[in-house]
């Protein structure tokens, strides 16, 4: 039991780190989140400061779930502990220094999604590239393409990991709201 607290607080902290604020005040970007959509993730991100500090973000959000979840998955080869590492796209989501309000958790689920299982990760952002290089809209290429894991992981996966992958993105779903609804009206922001 004491372990399943361990993973859970080491990979919400890891999430939690505010990696596009920090990005951001290092490369003289200033609060991203006074800017844009004033999100803290890449989408924001690359308005604010461009494509190269876009990707940076999504990188070191990406890296904030999959190296948590790497890691556990070394020592713990089960999917139950797997699936508590889940926990660094919470943090990313809700993040404690920011008092809970954090980014997206596309590019957090993307990096746990990696680390669970590579082979699912790679059509998953086959297909967000796909839509994306069809649409230009990030949040349509997000939330289609997040449907893929959780339908692969019913079928192939264990029940833990099927459950940790359709729990964070209904929420992520739920923070996509505006942009669904911008989305619907024909009113999203195209890059």
């Amino acid at each position: 039991m004491l372990d399943v607290l361990y993973i859970a607080v080491f990979s919400y902290s890891c999430g939690s780190i505010p990696s596009g604020l920090i990005l951001g005040l290092i490369l003289n970007k200033g609060d991203i989140r006074n800017s844009g959509s004033g999100n803290i993730g890449a989408t924001n991100a690359t308005r604010v400061g461009g494509k190269l500090f876009g990707f940076l973000v999504f990188l070191l959000d990406f890296l904030k779930a999959f190296i948590p979840t790497s890691i556990v998955g070394y020592y713990y080869q089960d999917s139950f502990h797997i699936a508590i590492s889940s926990l660094s796209v919470i943090g990313h989501i809700f993040p404690v220094w920011l008092k809970f309000r954090g980014g997206k958790g596309v590019a957090t689920l993307f990096g746990y999604i990696a680390a669970v299982n590579f082979y699912i990760f790679l059509p998953t952002l086959l297909i967000w590239i796909v839509v994306f290089w069809k649409t230009r809209l990030s949040s349509l290429s997000s939330l289609l393409s997040i449907l893929l894991p959780v339908i692969i992981s019913l079928f192939y996966e264990d029940i833990y990991i099927f459950i940790s992958c359709i729990s964070i993105v209904v929420l992520v779903y739920c923070k996509h709201i505006s942009n669904i609804m911008r989305l619907t009206s024909g009113k999203e922001w195209r890059f």
